[in-house]
């Protein structure tokens, strides 16, 4: 679609050229400019959203991903105060931090 849009702005801004250099068709050019700026506009607003879109995608799967993790940590906190031995839930505590969080 990116692509199909940028050869009909490309287009536009060719005719617009070719209508302005004749003294009879210029308003016909300077319409073709103003055409091609607001498609271009609208090009460039459709592509932030898409960018916008994809932020918010990413930012809501990493949120969940560490949601996850505080669920896994608070589970085994209270195992670990629950138990005789409460180091014994330290190595694990630290694994489940590392690989979700990207913590190295």
């Amino acid at each position: 679609v990116t692509v199909a849009a940028k050869g009909y702005f490309d287009t536009l801004v060719k005719l617009g050229e070719l209508a302005s250099d004749s003294q009879g068709s210029k308003e016909l050019g300077d319409t073709l400019f103003q055409m091609a700026e607001v498609h271009r506009q609208i090009q460039v607003q459709l592509e932030d959203v898409a960018t916008l879109k994809k932020y918010q995608s990413e930012r809501r799967s990493q949120s969940e991903s560490i949601e996850r993790c505080q669920s896994q940590l608070k589970k085994l906190r209270r195992k670990s105060q629950g138990s005789r031995h409460p180091n014994k839930y330290g190595d694990r505590e630290m694994q489940v931090n590392r690989p979700s969080l990207g913590l190295n």
